[in-house]
């Protein structure tokens, strides 16, 4: 049997200029950290040449051209895999909508795993990078950016730059800041789960239309702005009462893209945030409609919000050194 995992992530600042048609004209970079929750992939060669597949729903089929899921479909038929495998997979946190990037880390991991499974050696980190982007972008068409892949190939916290045709060069942060004052940078974020976060893609549609048509320039260009001085300020002093205002700005850049990008839950919940003591920047994850909330806080931020709301799910934001891994049991 094969494991695979690939970690989630959270994209800080940035996201909406890693979408080619953007980038291409203007440039773009994203600012992301690979968080401690992972996909998982788990597979095996089937006993009776069938192919068996578990995920939120379960498949029992002859032959590939038959599998449903879109994603395990092509993965199968891009690794000339017809029949014969058994396929798990299952998350630290699952289901769709979240805003932390399981699509792409689903891909890495499956593709790890299938890579193992043929005994191909494994693919470097710009190589996995590479493989993901074009499977969600190029054969399955999804309307997507592509600062997603490289945040979960790249461990920890890093800045990603994207330049063309749909290249990137990644910077790695953690080593880059004061030891002391990157502990309480990462210490002060906090991830706020939202139970019923919704499926994005009639959102990522939109933007995706929007972003080609050079609509969300002025905004994106801006956005370009706030993240240089969010990495600036991250080198510099690095104040999370500066951060958490430049992340505040640049929440209020994002819910300009696209209508619908902010749900009912997600704005009684951001009324909430307004006002808390020790709050001092929030932003929606992912495209938009649901999804998990990330904060910026003071010490007491955590202890006291989860005092007063025990009903929401409160996560200490701990971050991925490692990045994909795969082994063979």
């Amino acid at each position: 049997m094969i494991l695979a995992k690939a970690p989630l992530r959270v994209s800080l600042i940035g996201g909406g200029t890693d979408f080619p048609s953007f980038f291409r004209r203007h440039g773009g970079s994203v600012i992301s950290v690979s968080i401690d929750k992972y996909v998982y992939v788990a597979l095996n060669r089937s006993f009776d040449d069938r192919i068996r597949l578990n995920y939120s729903e379960r498949e029992e089929v002859d032959w590939v051209e038959d599998v449903r899921h879109k994603y395990l479909r092509t993965l199968l038929m891009h690794h000339g895999i017809r029949n014969g495998v058994d396929i798990s997979s299952f998350a630290d946190i699952p289901g769709r909508g979240t805003g932390l990037s399981s699509s792409a880390a689903f891909l890495v991991a499956c593709t790890n795993a299938l890579r193992r499974l043929q005994g191909l050696q494994a693919l470097t980190t710009q190589e996995m990078c590479e493989s993901s982007i074009r499977l969600e972008i190029d054969v399955l068409s999804e309307p997507v950016g592509i600062q997603d892949h490289y945040s979960v190939c790249h461990p920890g916290l890093k800045k990603v730059d994207f330049f063309a045709p749909r290249n990137a060069s990644v910077t790695c942060l953690e080593k880059l800041i004061q030891p002391d004052r990157y502990a309480s940078f990462i210490e002060s974020l906090t991830l706020i789960g939202n139970p019923r976060g919704t499926r994005s893609s009639s959102i990522l549609v939109g933007q995706s239309a929007s972003t080609d048509a050079g609509k969300l320039d002025e905004l994106l260009l801006r956005l370009n702005t706030l993240t240089e001085y969010f990495y600036a300020e991250l080198l510099g002093s690095c104040c999370i009462t500066r951060l958490g205002s430049i992340l505040l700005e640049a929440w209020g850049l994002k819910k300009q893209f696209q209508p619908g990008i902010v749900g009912q839950q997600v704005e009684d919940l951001v009324e909430i945030l307004e006002t808390f003591p020790g709050c001092l920047g929030y932003k929606l994850l992912g495209a938009g409609g649901g999804g998990f909330i990330l904060v910026i806080g003071s010490n007491s931020f955590r202890t006291d919000f989860s005092r007063r709301y025990p009903f929401l799910r409160l996560f200490p934001l701990g971050v991925d050194y490692e990045g994909p891994r795969t082994v063979c049991l």
